[in-house]
């Protein structure tokens, strides 16, 4: 007896047997399956462990979501899916380590790539290799910590970097940096692409804080939303921080809010401030104190908070149109 074996791909894990047979052979009255191929046949047994294998090895084999930065300036794997993650451990050794390397300062990540900012260079490090130096690349850089954007998943990787303490705008490409001309005033606090490839920033001043094109050109303003904290522009809209939570925006003004508990403000020592309320007469709108937005992975963001009460809290939200979500991320055992 013979059966048609047709291109199977087993348990979307590493086995994958190519078209074949599978025989029968009565003659001596023992049947004996196998698996013919152009090398010959491989016994059934054979197969089915292989297939039991393949099989465990896909269920235990998490996808990466990207990799966050700990409150105690390292990288840290995040694996798993949206709402229920794992952090990886933290790295042991070279420049992605505390030790005699110095701590991360700000941290993003794309798809395939993360870079991380010291205080004196750029490392650029595969996100699979989170936990490990194997494969990071670094040149010298400004002082002090650095925005990042991640262009289109493309051949080099391409990311631009700006560094705020010496207000430098530059290109990440093949592990090189190369300057890139723009003309904006302000505190810039997030940079991006338009979906026409024009650069925009968020921008405040003292008239408000902006979305806005090189030359000061306004395209969008966020302080009529009880703005107060930090901005993060999205590939599809705004993500950007008001007295209690985020409100993220897409381009036709939509809005999803996001709460996540009670953040400190500076000259508070409780609670928070809602975005109805109105600040004391005189005083000037409350800032959020020791929040910060960066990119955890394609289509996620880390959320940094620090509580009322000293407790801080990692989340990550999920961006991507359709999907969107917040959720809190596991605490580093140290």
């Amino acid at each position: 007896m013979r059966f048609l074996w047709a291109d199977a791909l087993v348990c979307a894990g590493p086995l994958v047997l190519h078209s074949g047979t599978i025989t029968t052979e009565a003659g001596d009255g023992v049947s004996r399956h196998g698996f013919s191929t152009d090398r010959g046949r491989i016994p059934m047994k054979t197969i089915l462990t292989l297939l039991v294998v393949g099989c465990a090895s896909a269920q235990i084999q998490q996808p990466q979501l990207g990799a966050m930065l700990t409150g105690d300036g390292r990288a840290r794997a995040v694996f798993g899916v949206t709402g229920s993650v794992t952090i990886g451990d933290a790295p042991t050794e070279g420049v992605l380590s505390q030790g005699s390397a110095p701590s991360i300062l700000t941290m993003g990540c794309s798809r395939r790539m993360c870079l991380m900012k010291t205080d004196s260079e750029l490392v650029s490090f595969p996100v699979s290799t989170a936990a490990s130096p194997t494969g990071s690349m670094q040149v010298d850089a400004p002082a002090g910590p650095a925005l990042f954007w991640f262009e289109s998943s493309t051949a080099g990787q391409p990311a631009l970097v700006y560094f705020p303490g010496s207000r430098q705008f530059m290109r990440w490409q093949n592990g090189q940096l190369s300057p890139v001309d723009f003309d904006v005033t302000g505190e810039i606090l997030s940079i991006g692409e338009a979906p026409d490839g024009t650069l925009q920033f968020a921008v405040r001043n003292a008239a408000g804080t902006w979305i806005v094109r090189s030359g000061d050109v306004i395209v969008e303003s966020l302080h009529g939303a009880e703005f107060t904290g930090p901005a993060l522009l999205l590939h599809g809209g705004v993500l950007f921080a008001t007295a209690d939570g985020l409100i993220l925006r897409r381009p036709d003004q939509s809005e999803l809010v996001f709460k996540f508990g009670h953040v400190e403000a500076e000259g508070l020592t409780h609670g928070s401030i809602a975005a109805s309320e109105q600040p004391p007469s005189g005083s000037e709108a409350p800032r959020l104190k020791q929040i910060a937005l960066s990119w955890l992975g394609e289509n996620y963001v880390q959320v940094r908070v620090r509580g009322a009460a000293g407790d801080d809290s990692n989340y990550a939200l999920r961006v991507d149109l359709g999907h969107e979500r917040l959720f809190l991320l596991p605490e580093p055992q140290l």
